[in-house]
């Protein structure tokens, strides 16, 4: 009777959590949009042949206090030099962000996938640089460069609105279309094939860690494929209150504090679950412990 309990709490708690999943998951019946993203990322449609790097252009005069003449560490970051086109590259006022704005954190390589589309993303790392660009060099243009850093094309100028969701680039038409966040439209942000790609990869990464651990504690078959499942629902859970509720926290804190959650919720699952009853609890505290420690410290350093 006891085993026959513990099985239904079990499946309370999936129903329960596939439940929070469809909840928490934007969706066009939200009443209320969420923030736009803290960085600047766009797709791109048609890349031509050769296409490898996507650059941001931006106007900014040379006694800026953020120009640099040129950013040594991007040049190393992505292996050009300083005869490069885009390094001395003005159209207009417009020059490269990449090179010319101090400390530029910038994706640069387009991320090709099929059928010559692809992203690239802009100051991920840094809320200063992301307001800048959205405040002070709002006026933008996109360049796309070959291996050398030669331009091949340069888009048609836009101004980067407040409000923005993501942009899309198309190479024929050399437009630059901006998606807008408003109160009756979904939140498909999550659903740009970058940020499909990247939960996609950590989830996997965590995951297939966290078996590996388990085998070195003796965990085998029925109990390896728990790890796999509760790991599967931590991670989707994790990810849909980071995208919904912590959008614009620190990314560090907010992935620490949603870990010690999972820590929590991992042990407990464990322990109530009638296939770990014959291990001990010091046991399972370890392993939790131990599998979810390792699986973080190495998400930041493979990731960050």
């Amino acid at each position: 009777m006891d085993t026959v309990g513990q099985n239904s709490r079990i499946r309370i708690f999936i129903g329960l959590l596939v439940i929070f999943l469809f909840l928490g998951i934007p969706s066009s019946a939200l009443a209320n949009s969420p923030p736009p993203p803290s960085w600047l990322e766009f797709s791109m449609r048609n890349l031509p042949e050769g296409a490898v790097f996507a650059d941001l252009l931006i106007r900014i005069e040379q006694d800026d206090p953020n120009f640099v003449h040129i950013n040594e560490g991007n040049l190393a970051r992505f292996g050009l030099d300083a005869q490069a086109e885009i390094v001395g590259f003005n159209a207009d006022g417009f020059m490269s962000f990449t090179f010319h704005y101090r400390d530029a954190d910038a994706g640069l390589y387009t991320n090709r996938y099929s059928g010559g589309s692809g992203w690239v993303t802009f100051a991920r790392g840094s809320a200063r640089q992301f307001e800048d660009l959205r405040r002070n060099y709002s006026d933008m243009k996109i360049a796309l460069l070959d291996y050398a850093g030669n331009v091949i094309s340069v888009s048609a100028q836009f101004t980067l609105p407040n409000d923005f969701l993501w942009l899309t680039y198309d190479h024929q038409t050399r437009a630059v279309s901006v998606r807008v966040r408003t109160t009756s439209s979904p939140w498909r942000f999550i659903f740009l094939p970058h940020t499909i790609v990247m939960i996609i990869t950590i989830a996997l990464f965590s995951i297939g860690l966290e078996i590996v651990i388990g085998l070195f504690f003796q965990f085998f078959r029925k109990k390896l494929l728990l790890i796999f499942c509760v790991n599967l629902g931590t991670q989707m859970a994790m990810w849909v209150v980071y995208l919904r509720f912590m959008w614009l926290w620190p990314p560090l804190l907010a992935i620490l504090l949603l870990e010690v959650v999972i820590y929590v919720t991992e042990f407990v699952i464990y322990r109530k679950s009638p296939i770990m009853a014959d291990e001990s609890t010091r046991k399972l505290l370890l392993y939790t412990v131990i599998a979810n420690t390792v699986s973080l410290v190495l998400g930041i350093l493979v990731f960050w």
